[in-house]
């Protein structure tokens, strides 16, 4: 394997619409970095989105909304034989929509392949549970007075990625709860 089991990927989207009194853009793009072996797992992430509506109330009024959101995500885990894996995962991210001016997490992770890891450069269909904390700092003020909190929080992923000749298919699920 001449890139040693990593798998990069690249996506950019992006929608443009408009008429003479509204218009809308919308940007979004990620890169992903994956390396799965029977050993170990990486999983590293970072998306962008950019949104902006316009619109013409009156002739001398116009309404400009403007949303921005970036997030980077890590997970490690460890083999520890078998289809079970420990480990430790990260998030960071911020969002204008979400008043979220940096929010950072973090916890350890415990994860089950429903197939053996030898298998994961196939397929995997994992289930990784993550407790850990969270930690935001705010743009501004928020309803209940805080400027900046700090909660736990559980956090569950059920992942399924199948890799064949005519390509890929993942899909996953990501439930989350403040405690």
């Amino acid at each position: 394997d001449p890139w040693n089991y990593w798998v990069f990927r690249v996506r950019f989207g992006g929608f443009v619409q408009g008429e003479r009194h509204q218009s809308f853009r919308s940007f979004n793009g990620g890169i992903t970095a994956n390396r799965v072996t029977e050993k170990m797992k990486v999983n590293l992430s970072t998306n962008g989105n950019y949104n902006r509506s316009s619109f013409d109330v009156d002739s001398l009024t116009t309404v400009v909304s403007t949303r921005k959101s970036y997030s980077q995500q890590l997970l490690l885990v460890r083999s520890l034989g078998g289809q079970w894996s420990v480990g430790f995962r990260q998030r960071v991210s911020k969002s204008t929509f979400n008043n979220q001016d940096l929010v950072f997490e973090a916890g350890p992770a415990l994860e089950y392949d429903l197939y053996p890891y030898k298998e994961s450069s196939r397929r995997q269909f994992t289930f990784t549970y993550m407790p850990g904390v969270t930690h935001f700092n705010y743009q501004e003020i928020t309803l209940f007075g805080k400027t900046r909190e700090t909660l736990p929080i559980h956090r569950f992923v059920a992942a399924l990625s199948v890799k064949q000749q005519w390509g890929s298919v993942n899909m996953s699920l990501d439930a989350n709860q403040y405690l």
